[in-house]
């Protein structure tokens, strides 16, 4: 079981984890492309909990963004692909301003949904936010139990700081006495 710890973390299993339970949401919910939620708990499980609630707000605001910019371009272009490159024009440069780099791969894929089935009426709208809710939703529900290392490593800090303590004490007696080597006697009292 260590041996597997060590190649597969907690991270891991709760992405996994959750990947499998947002595409099980989305699909009992009868949302298209159901497999984008799960993505979605991919991008967003995150390292501490401040990290992955930042960035479940900034996905649920650059997602809205995504949307209206869509629905905007492509009612007054069309379904083409110079649209959705015109969609990119506008969405790129205001996500950015607004601090939404981590949304703007994931929202241009739920704009591309709308391209694809070349529908911007509300229930395609709806399916789109749904997959966003579901995925950064379950990501930041994750994050909410991360394990605490502090403790384990204030215990490493103060073993390390004696052992130090130790052996530059070893090297004032050797210096003091003028000894060349240090006692193997002593070696073995620090292990």
């Amino acid at each position: 079981m260590q041996r597997i710890r060590k190649y597969i973390g907690m991270r891991t299993v709760k992405t996994a984890f959750g990947a499998i339970l947002a595409v099980f949401i989305s699909q009992l919910l009868n949302l298209d492309y159901a497999v984008n939620s799960g993505i979605i708990v991919i991008l967003s499980v995150q390292s501490t909990k401040k990290k992955s609630k930042d960035l479940a707000i900034m996905r649920i605001g650059s997602t809205i963004l995504a949307l209206t910019i869509g629905v905007f371009v492509f009612s007054l272009m069309g379904f083409t692909s110079v649209a959705f490159g015109v969609y990119l024009l506008i969405f790129i440069p205001i996500a950015v301003q607004l601090k939404f780099h981590d949304g703007i791969v994931p929202c241009s894929v739920l704009v591309s949904h709308l391209l694809s089935i070349q529908s911007i009426a509300l229930p395609a709208l709806v399916n789109e936010m749904m997959q966003m809710f579901i995925g950064a939703g379950i990501g930041f529900l994750l994050n909410l139990y991360m394990p605490s290392l502090e403790k384990k490593i204030e215990q490493d800090i103060v073993e390390i700081d004696e052992m130090v303590r130790k052996i530059l004490f070893e090297m004032a007696n050797c210096l003091r006495t003028k000894a060349t080597t240090i006692d193997e006697t002593y070696l073995d009292r620090l292990n």
